[in-house]
């Protein structure tokens, strides 16, 4: 893959992991999002350093043990650093659009793939329920953490809904329903993945639901239909590595 399109988050690992991908359609997905959100590679292509590289695990490991982001104090103990410190490696990552921070820039809104406050995507995470920000990131947490999970979401454009479970540790597909769902996977960008491109990225229930809900939208959308399968591949592509302390190939 063209090095454009792929970043070494950390030594000998790769965002997204292409050796993951084996399906045409999220090839393709991929690649155009890569064009498209020239952005979004360039503030994840900026290299992190081991502290902020450490407190960003530290912040998703928190979501998934707590259902909760840790707080500006907690990071700070944990990472041995004072607060003051503890502040500006969150602020770094912020800039990474690794996560989001309230207007006090002590609070963490959201750190990809987790919401802090509800939304349409639940997740059942090691017996806990956390919300993931976007359709493509609760089909990402299973392989982040590399445990199965059940997603409970909806269609966007008629609420029903839609349940998905994965298998084989996050690897796989197991329950769908109903069967024929699938993802719109967004291509939109600006400054921050949870305000532009994150909102639109769904499930949908049906082909016609999905061309009523584009037809509905104030600007015209430019994505990728994705089967479930598809989806999660995708999904595995960026979310795995996140965690991985060596290379997956």
């Amino acid at each position: 893959m063209p090095s454009s399109l792929t970043v070494e988050i950390r030594p000998g690992v790769y965002r997204p992991d292409w050796s993951l991908v084996t399906k045409p359609a999220v090839r393709s997905a991929l690649m155009v999002r890569g064009r498209i959100r020239s952005g979004l590679a360039e503030a994840w292509g900026r290299k992190l350093t081991p502290r902020e590289d450490f407190t960003w695990k530290t912040v998703l490991e928190s979501f998934a043990s707590n259902g909760r982001p840790p707080s500006v104090q907690e990071i700070a103990e944990k990472i041995g650093v004072p607060d003051d410190e503890a502040r500006t490696l969150l602020a770094n990552l912020r800039s990474h659009d690794l996560l989001g921070l309230d207007e006090s820039a002590t609070t963490i809104t959201y750190a990809y793939p987790f919401a802090n406050t509800p939304t349409e995507h639940r997740v059942q995470l090691h017996r806990r329920l956390v919300h993931a920000v976007c359709a493509v990131d609760a089909l990402g947490i299973a392989g982040m953490f590399g445990t199965n999970t059940r997603i409970e979401s909806c269609c966007r454009a008629c609420g029903g809904r839609i349940e998905v479970r994965t298998a084989q540790n996050g690897k796989a597909l197991g329950h769908c329903g109903p069967a024929e769902a699938f993802v719109w996977y967004d291509f939109a960008y600006a400054q921050a993945a949870a305000a532009s491109c994150c909102p639109a990225i769904a499930f949908f229930c049906s082909n016609e639901h999905l061309e009523q809900w584009l037809l509905a939208q104030s600007r015209k959308r430019v994505g990728s239909r994705l089967t479930l399968n598809e989806g999660l591949e995708l999904a595995r592509a960026l979310f795995e590595p996140v965690l991985a302390t060596t290379s997956l190939r």
